[in-house]
């Protein structure tokens, strides 16, 4: 008796078993055919991407599939894919489209942006509106070239019709002749106050009788020192009150001129005493390399030399035509 008891129960059991099976493939039937329905109107997003439709309901909430452009309906495969025991979301894709943002219409053309309308505080019009394209920078012209104070005066003596025999010769190796001990001890004491520009030292000195005239061992005076200095004031009280020689040259040739040319900056006020004193041939003297005082000019002072000698133009012509 127990034993068939037994088996009835367990033909009992087994019959629940298959009719909540068949209860349980009903339902999953149910739910395939829900989700066959075709969806609604997809929405579109903000890139022009039709966005994820979420199909959730009562008897399946956690159903969540995406629709494609080829596939608007849900296909057999995905009714198969969820007969699995186990259901797997499935996640919104989305496709990346990058903005693209337009050039304009000519690459080499400078676009300003436009200015605000603004009203001006004192007139109280409105503000001239900035100018969308900038017009083209053109090339700014070569500077014409400049005569060179050298090729001016070359041009003036010319005109004046004064020629070699008229200019001091080249200097030469042999014209230089050595000062003495006496000489050179002379220009020793009084080379002190030149370089410091002590002028009034300087004058002591020659009221005392000494030799302000005195040269260096190189043949450099006490004149081409204050000239090579720039020391004004004591070049014009050697010219004018020592009465120095003012064409007297080194052992390369070189006269004051040469070394009032030969300065960091244009020394014009120098230069402008010196020519009062010095004939103006001078201008034009050679040393030994055959350089003029012109030569020893800074090349960006050339523009401030040639002024000077075109604005000293009729008196050094007046002067060039009594040689």
């Amino acid at each position: 008796m127990a034993s068939e008891a037994n088996r009835s129960l367990s033909i009992l059991v087994a019959i629940a078993n298959e009719q909540r099976a068949i209860l349980k493939r009903q339902q999953l039937d149910a739910r395939l055919l829900q989700c066959a329905v075709p969806l609604k109107k997809r929405r579109i997003g903000a890139y022009g991407i039709p966005m994820m439709r979420m199909m959730p309901s009562a008897t399946n909430p956690f159903l969540s599939l995406a629709p494609t452009a080829t596939n608007p309906f849900l296909s057999l495969a995905v009714g198969n894919a969820l007969m699995a025991p186990t259901f797997n979301r499935v996640a919104p894709t989305f496709n990346t489209v990058a903005r693209v943002t337009p050039m304009p219409a000519a690459a080499n053309t400078l676009v300003v942006p436009k200015a605000k309308a603004q009203l001006n505080t004192v007139t109280k019009e409105p503000a001239k509106a900035a100018v969308e394209v900038a017009a083209p920078v053109k090339p700014a012209p070569k500077p014409k070239p400049q005569v060179t104070p050298k090729q001016y005066l070359e041009q003036l003596f010319k005109d004046q019709n004064i020629g070699p025999k008229q200019i001091p010769p080249r200097y030469t190796k042999g014209s230089f002749v050595k000062p003495d001990t006496k000489e050179s001890d002379s220009y020793n004491a009084a080379a002190v106050l030149v370089r410091s520009n002590n002028l009034e030292k300087l004058k002591e000195l020659h009221q005392q009788g000494k030799n302000l005239d005195a040269c260096n061992r190189v043949g450099e005076s006490l004149l081409h020192l204050a000239c090579r200095r720039g020391h004004v004031e004591v070049a014009v009280y050697l010219m004018n009150e020592a009465k120095v020689r003012w064409d007297h040259q080194d052992d390369f040739g070189r006269t004051v001129l040469h070394d009032a040319c030969w300065r960091p900056s244009p020394s014009l006020e120098l230069m402008d005493a010196i020519l009062k004193v010095a004939s103006p041939e001078w201008l034009m003297a050679q040393d030994i390399r055959g350089h003029t005082p012109f030569d020893y000019a800074r090349r960006e002072h050339a523009g401030a030399w040639y002024d000077f000698l075109v604005q000293r133009e009729e008196d050094l012509k007046d002067r060039l035509s009594k040689l």
